[in-house]
């Protein structure tokens, strides 16, 4: 079996019957599997990156809802908004998918801080994993 990057770089090489092992009789039977390789390798992307994308994250979504809530209220967006580890998890794996700046940090009473936008995320280890709280401006 070839590896990924073995194949990838035959086919961008024109090489890809070369790597089959494969003489030039046999150039559409390793075109097919070629084909047929190339579209597992699509499938298994496309499961990876079904879990938070952009548009279907749904601890992004529900964060950027409440945001729009306050923002609507008070003309700003809140500070800070209280959250469980899952969605903490959540937001911090979307942020590296689609390679945003991640801010971590711990504020002088230990809580963890998680910059989102302009609102602060803060976990709430002790609440529930999907625990997502009322947005609230500094005091």
């Amino acid at each position: 079996m070839l590896s990924r990057r073995e194949l990838l770089n035959g086919v961008a090489l024109g090489g890809a019957p070369v790597l089959l092992g494969v003489e030039a009789g046999q150039n559409s039977q390793a075109l097919q599997r070629v084909t047929g390789l190339l579209e597992d390798i699509r499938d298994e992307l496309r499961v990876e990156h079904a879990t938070c994308a952009v548009a279907i994250c749904p601890a992004v979504g529900q964060v950027r809802r409440l945001q729009r809530t306050f923002l609507k209220s008070s003309r700003k967006f809140p500070d800070f908004i209280e959250v469980g580890i899952d969605v903490w998890d959540e937001v911090h794996d979307w942020q590296l998918e689609t390679r945003q700046a991640v801010v971590i940090r711990r504020q002088s009473d230990g809580r963890y801080t998680l910059a989102f936008g302009p609102t602060i995320l803060l976990l709430k280890p002790e609440a529930a994993d999907d625990f997502v709280g009322y947005p609230y401006d500094n005091l």
